[in-house]
């Protein structure tokens, strides 16, 4: 097998579990607070019942391997101030195509919660304004994430190709 695709194979299973870890724990934990709204579950809050789609593994297997990873390696010289106000856009503006490309394939998109909240950005309710600094957040946590994976990765291009 080619190196650069077990690099990428690697990178996209673990950016998955890692993005749908995230998302989970905000589900749980933080979403309710940003939107100042009661997310309807079909379980009591005891359960801890957290949300993810499986509409969301093609962007995160392809676009942070890809994307993600190629704009931090241009931006890596910078403050972490512009870094983070960077990331904070740019991904509340790809939460928002993605959320309106699904709407015009599906008729649906996978947070249609958001509509709920009084802090949606249009009318459909495509992110929160309340979301832009998490996305920031989110941005420089896989910042050193994708620092981790770019580590490990010779390790598991050795192992496969060693046949071990």
């Amino acid at each position: 097998m080619n190196e650069d695709l077990i690099i990428f194979l690697f990178k996209a299973i673990f950016y998955v579990f890692f993005a749908c870890t995230m998302e989970v724990t905000f589900s749980v934990f933080g979403i309710e607070r940003v939107m100042q709204a009661e997310v309807p579950k079909r379980v009591p809050k005891k359960y801890l019942e957290g949300f993810i789609s499986l509409y969301m593994f093609p962007l995160y297997a392809i676009a942070l391997p890809l994307g993600f990873e190629a704009t931090f390696h241009l931006m890596t010289d910078w403050h972490w101030f512009f870094r983070f106000c960077f990331w904070a856009i740019t991904i509340t503006g790809f939460e928002v195509i993605y959320g309106w490309v699904e709407l015009k394939i599906l008729g649906f998109y996978t947070w249609d919660y958001y509509k709920l909240s009084r802090f949606k950005i249009f009318k459909e309710g495509l992110t929160l304004w309340t979301l832009v600094p998490f996305w920031g957040i989110a941005g420089m946590l896989l910042e050193q994430y994708s620092i981790l994976l770019n580590k490990f990765s010779p390790v598991v291009v050795q192992h496969f190709l060693s046949g071990n």
